[in-house]
């Protein structure tokens, strides 16, 4: 991981990115404290002071960097259009009119 992580602070804006057998997603979220060991806690969650979770699965990412920024991004676009899918496969009788 990068310096960012070695120089957050609790209220530190942050992406989560989490990854598994449904892909990968990313949150933006912001740190809720650090312990004295250096544990950093993002919703819920405890990561190690390198920035990957103690759990396995996800990692913290830098907001600033532009190829994070770039993934955040696409990771929107996808989410908007599959939520209207969902809305459009939830909708079965439409009219005409309607459409």
């Amino acid at each position: 991981m990068s310096d960012f992580v070695k120089n957050l602070k609790p209220g530190d804006a942050v992406i989560r990115w989490s990854w598994g057998w449904t892909g990968s997603a990313y949150f933006e979220t912001k740190v809720s404290h650090i312990t004295p060991k250096g544990f950093i806690s993002v919703d819920g969650f405890l990561f190690k002071p390198d920035g990957r979770s103690r759990g396995g699965g996800q990692a913290l990412l830098d907001p600033k960097d532009l190829k994070t920024q770039e993934y955040l991004e696409k990771y929107k676009r996808k989410n908007f259009v599959n939520s209207i899918l969902r809305k459009m496969q939830a909708c079965r009788s439409l009219s005409y009119e309607q459409a």
